[in-house]
């Protein structure tokens, strides 16, 4: 990431440095900038934030920042882009139509190339089993039984109860879609409907640790939305929020 922090267009650092969460660092920051709309032919007057960067250790921090944005006074909006898709920003707000999606991209798109040691490098919940079919034509050394649990991944010959193409594998590794969704839509070929449910458990994304987990909002990685908050009623906090000024 690339941010200018001088001249007039500069983005300003807001820091949440409670460290109640990070006792060796703060709990996160924002990265923002206002910009003014008088030379807009809207009758609303008042600034509009732009957000580059929002990071925090865990959802609780990233609301403070989000809270902060929203009492900075004189502004009329929101714009901030490239947010995690399953970012609860609208339940801040008493009018959660108050946060308008304006478009949802793409960020990263997954290949396994080794499935294998793919599917050993990351964690998963707190389930029974799962035997998954992997198809890839492609690579066909990747095809096979893969048994996945709590414990971690073998490779076998156990009668698949789920059954799917690397692709479809691809956007489960990271949480970004359950099983249950791809299966809905048939991408995933379920043979006991029990597995399908531990499978939902076993893939959820906040059981990935270590060398699979790179975010704290992995689906981000996968799909970012650019939203526009409209400034409404919040909730009244305090909130340890410290800004640094233009250097």
């Amino acid at each position: 990431m690339v941010c200018h922090c001088r001249g007039p267009d500069a983005y300003r650092p807001a820091v949440l440095g409670r460290r109640a969460l990070r006792p060796d660092g703060d709990d996160g920051y924002v990265l923002y900038k206002a910009k003014d709309n008088s030379d807009d032919a809207s009758n609303d007057y008042g600034a509009t934030l732009e957000v580059w960067d929002l990071i925090g250790a865990n959802q609780a921090a990233r609301n403070d920042l989000w809270r902060f944005l929203m009492e900075i006074d004189l502004v009329m909006r929101i714009d901030a882009y490239a947010r995690p898709v399953d970012e609860p920003v609208e339940l801040l707000l008493e009018n959660p139509r108050s946060c308008v999606t304006r478009n949802i991209d793409d960020e990263s798109w997954v290949r396994l190339i080794d499935v294998q040691a793919a599917l050993a490098a990351r964690t998963y919940g707190d389930a029974d089993p799962v035997a998954v079919e992997v198809n890839d034509a492609f690579m066909p050394e990747n095809s096979g039984t893969y048994l996945i649990s709590r414990d971690g991944v073998t490779r076998g010959t156990e009668q698949a109860q789920l059954t799917l193409d690397v692709d479809t594998l691809g956007m489960l590794y990271f949480g970004a879609w359950k099983p249950t969704d791809l299966a809905t839509s048939g991408r995933i070929k379920v043979f006991d409907a029990d597995a399908l449910a531990r499978a939902d458990r076993l893939f959820e994304a906040d059981s990935i640790r270590g060398a699979a987990r790179t975010s704290d909002s992995l689906p981000r990685f996968l799909r970012s939305r650019s939203a526009i908050v409209l400034i409404p009623t919040l909730v009244g906090f305090n909130s340890p929020i410290r800004r640094y000024p233009h250097t």
